[in-house]
């Protein structure tokens, strides 16, 4: 979608010491089912709505001020006519407003020239079909850009300089360009005639914005930030949890870590957080954000984090539903321990209860306890993570249409590996054939967002081998997956990772570093860092805990596969040499070269009391023997759990701290 226009002058935020917080205001738009004559696909935008909807009364929005349209009530003029009697009607100066919609974009012919590329871009309500039909539909029940903008300035201007607007559109006009796989947010179909699409396929993209009110009124609008799942160029794939549901990133993301903020905090540090939860659901696009990024989110008034787990139902003497579940890295699995409200040092207390996590959804969970407490005693009871499992290790492969032939050897070969699942639908990679100009077929093993992570000519290989790098591949993917999603947070562990660009020399037939460059300097046009094929980088550490650790950094490539970053065989240091003290910064010498596969690539950093030796566990897959260490255990079932089953051990939370760096790969 075009952007909005914002004030270029610096903006004040509500300083808590001197006022009350400012009221909070939300309309939620989730279209999912669109009638099936619309030719829309279905999208999980009803469980956006659910957690969308929580995030925001977790800090502060009342029920009663979070108004929601869903599928059929969410045609075209329900959503304006929400707008303007929920949000502009209730609007006051200084409050806060946030808008959000999940669903369908689209591309629609530009009514009024302000387009550079000839299309302005549209939410798609439930009542607008995908077709252009010539004198029948054009796009009328489209929410065009120009409308939606000329909305959003009235409630700004009701809102006043000191209220704000937040805007997050889980939506894409990009297109669908996969195989069906993935649902995505969008469509290729434009709404315009064939002729007007050919005239303007050679315009260039349109990086304008929205339009606003020019001269001095213009400083009398709110400040308007706004979040996007994906750039104007990339496809908005939906994500799937462990359970089969599908959510769109920009919602899950935003719903993680709204709730969580501290006071004080700004949009940029809160987008910075969004990018890096979506980096693991959907790795191969990059979300956007515009706006004042130094502006206080919620003028200041962020609720703080509570640090234990509420008791909302006793549902007998020996089961409790808590409210926390996925969302915030809870799982089957996760070991609770209760303690009477109010205490905070649980050291040498005992405990009133504990209890295992049992069944886990997004918002909530069942545990299961030990021993036994009244319906009185749960309701004054505080939950503490104990040991917690960080989720299963499951890959879901498809067989596509042509390639059946394969499909004996792979239900052979896969049979033994629990977590990995032969599906029809709704894969996370799918086995396909292809052929080349010159008649060549290979097999291709690609991701339900349509990247490449395997392929193999099919002359001359028999279906067992086939199968046996098939299911390899799919079991690396799935660890991949795992890794990406795993966070620990140990604030005495806390060590940060910074990488500063370098160009390098040769000096006595060694590299070295010539010149440091600006990380800056890499930042593509949506903010994500870019390193080219052949750039290179060295790695900043700083230890922010109070205590020293050991520390290591793995690589998450962008092809699924996992390899060990820190320490590395080539820099010639061992797991016990990379040790840093509390309040140290360290720069290593050891030059990183980059290199393909292209694409989206995380690294995490992990530290720890003692060292590990996860370059040993890589290299013998999960075979050699590991230490004590809690995370190096996890680690090492990432590898041989996947023989046994998908789940992984439960670990106590302080045993680690990780950290993760995200940026890009491209081509020279």
């Amino acid at each position: 979608m075009r952007h909005f226009l914002y004030l270029l002058f610096p903006f004040l935020a509500w300083n808590p010491a001197f006022s009350d917080p400012p009221s909070r205001i939300a309309l939620i738009v989730a279209v999912g089912q669109y009638p099936e004559s619309s030719k829309w696909n279905s999208l999980g935008a009803a469980n956006d709505l659910q957690l969308v909807r929580e995030a925001l009364m977790q800090q502060g929005f009342s029920e009663e001020n979070i108004a929601s349209l869903r599928d059929e009530e969410a045609t075209k003029a329900d959503i304006i006519q929400a707008f303007r009697r929920h949000l502009i009607g209730k609007a006051r100066p200084g409050d806060i407003a946030v808008f959000h919609f999940s669903g369908h974009g689209q591309q629609v012919m530009d009514d009024n020239g302000d387009e550079l590329d000839g299309f302005d871009e549209a939410l798609v309500p439930y009542d607008s079909p995908q077709d252009f039909q010539p004198g029948r539909y054009e796009g009328e029940r489209l929410l065009r850009d120009d409308e939606l903008n000329g909305l959003l300035i009235e409630l700004r201007r009701k809102l006043g300089k000191n209220g704000q607007v937040l805007a997050l559109l889980d939506a894409c006009h990009s297109g669908t360009g996969t195989r069906g796989y993935a649902p995505a947010r969008g469509s290729r179909q434009k709404m315009a005639p064939p002729s007007y699409v050919e005239k303007m396929q050679d315009n260039p993209p349109d990086t304008g914005q929205f339009q606003e009110e020019e001269g001095r009124s213009v400083r009398k609008l709110a400040p308007l930030i706004a979040f996007f799942a994906s750039a104007a160029d990339q496809l908005n794939y939906e994500y799937r949890d462990e359970d089969g549901n599908s959510y769109g990133p920009l919602s899950y993301a935003f719903s993680k870590v709204f709730p969580t903020l501290e006071r004080q905090v700004t949009y940029s540090s809160l987008f910075s957080r969004i990018k890096q939860e979506m980096a693991a659901l959907a790795p191969r696009q990059a979300p956007r954000m515009e706006g004042p990024a130094e502006l206080a989110v919620l003028g200041g008034y962020a609720a703080p984090v509570p640090q234990h787990l509420e008791v909302l139902r006793w549902y007998g003497p020996q089961t409790l539903i808590i409210d926390a579940g996925t969302l915030k890295g809870i799982h089957a699995g996760t070991a609770i321990h209760f303690f009477p409200a109010g205490i905070r040092d649980t050291a040498g207390v005992a405990p009133i209860t504990r209890g295992i996590i049992s069944n886990a959804f997004p918002l909530i969970s069942e545990v299961s306890l030990e021993g036994d407490i009244d319906e009185e005693a749960a309701a004054g009871a505080w939950g503490f993570v104990e040991r917690q499992n960080y989720g299963s290790i499951r890959a879901r492969l498809m067989v596509a249409p042509g390639t059946e032939a394969l499909q004996p050897a792979l239900l052979s070969e896969a049979a033994p590996y629990a977590a990995l699942q032969l599906v029809r639908s709704q894969p996370d990679m799918v086995l396909e054939q292809e052929e080349d100009e010159n008649g060549y077929r290979k097999l291709l093993l690609r991701s339900r967002d349509d990247y490449v992570l395997w392929e193999s000519p099919l002359e001359g290989t028999n279906p067992e081998s086939l199968s046996e790098q098939v299911v390899k591949r799919c079991l690396a993917y799935a660890q991949a997956e795992f890794l990406r999603k795993l966070e620990m947070d140990n604030r005495f562990l806390e060590v940060e990772m910074e990488l500063i660009p370098v160009t390098v020399k040769r000096e006595n037939k060694k590299f070295v570093v010539d010149e440091k460059l600006p990380l800056s300097s890499k930042a593509g046009p949506d903010g994500v860092v870019r390193f080219r094929e052949g750039e290179s980088f060295i790695i900043r550490v700083t230890n922010r805990g109070i205590r020293p650790v050991y520390y290591s950094v793995l690589d998450v490539q962008a092809d699924n596969q996992v390899q060990p970053l820190i320490p590395n065989q080539i820099c010639g240091l061992n797991a016990a040499d990379y040790y840093i003290l509390p309040g140290q910064t360290q720069e290593l010498d050891c030059i990183i070269d980059v290199y393909p596969p292209y694409g989206n690539e995380a690294l995490k950093l992990v530290a720890t009391d003692e060292p590990l030796e996860l370059r040993r566990i890589i290299s013998t897959r999960g075979e050699a023997a590991g230490s004590n260490n809690p995370f190096e255990q996890l680690f090492q079932s990432t590898f041989k759990d996947a023989s046994r089953g998908p789940t992984t051990p439960s670990i106590p939370p302080s045993s680690a701290h990780v950290h993760s760096v995200l940026f890009r790969i491209v081509e020279r």
